[in-house]
């Protein structure tokens, strides 16, 4: 299928089969079945650097590189800009996104729409989507309006078009499965992250 659609899914949690992991498995099928292809990366795997500030992306001159450290970033950052849709899946760890996704988040400040470069606003309008997994019953209090904002704000900073969230409550691993709602949210997010990327290609 060369002329499938392709969507990269970064996994934040942790934990393998824990409840954001479910929740990403649920809507890469519903990708799959619109006729695209997956792939997923878990980030706690890469060697991947926190932001060290240096300003170095925001040199006037053109740079070879989004960002002047040479990790797995360099790699992702190319990942994410092949891909025709993406989706970010993450738990919830007091109020913002867990770590691996927070570090590659402050890695994105170089596609920033305010830099100098041509990395500027990389993502081109391509869709991205967010999984969130937490276990407070009211998302007001679990943190989910901040995890949701900082997601957004970095997505469409870097030229990205937001797809939306799909979300879930659940403190056990894989009891998000006991919540039906959930995984149909998860789904439909797929489903419209697959309508989104044709609708970009203009197919």
């Amino acid at each position: 299928m060369p002329n499938s659609l392709s969507l990269l899914c970064l996994l934040a949690s942790p934990r393998r089969g824990g409840n954001s992991d479910i929740l990403a498995a649920e809507a890469c099928r519903a990708f799959e079945e619109a006729g695209g292809l997956t792939k997923q990366i878990v980030l706690n795997r890469l060697n991947l650097h926190d932001c060290r500030g240096c300003d170095w992306c925001k040199t006037p001159h053109e740079v070879p590189h989004p960002c002047a450290q040479q990790d797995d970033m360099q790699a992702l950052y190319v990942e994410m800009t092949q891909a025709d849709a993406i989706l970010w899946a993450t738990p919830i760890y007091y109020w913002s996104p867990a770590v691996p996704l927070k570090m590659v988040i402050d890695r994105l400040f170089c596609w920033g729409e305010w830099q100098p470069t041509r990395h500027a606003k990389a993502l081109q309008g391509r869709p991205v989507g967010l999984v969130l997994a937490f276990a407070d019953e009211d998302p007001a209090s679990a943190g989910y309006i901040h995890a949701y904002s900082i997601c957004k704000a970095a997505v469409e900073s870097s030229g990205g078009t937001w797809a939306g969230c799909a979300w879930g409550v659940a403190t056990d691993k894989g009891e998000i499965q006991q919540h039906p709602e959930a995984l149909a949210r998860a789904r439909a997010l797929g489903a419209k992250l697959y309508t989104l990327a044709q609708t970009r290609k203009g197919l």
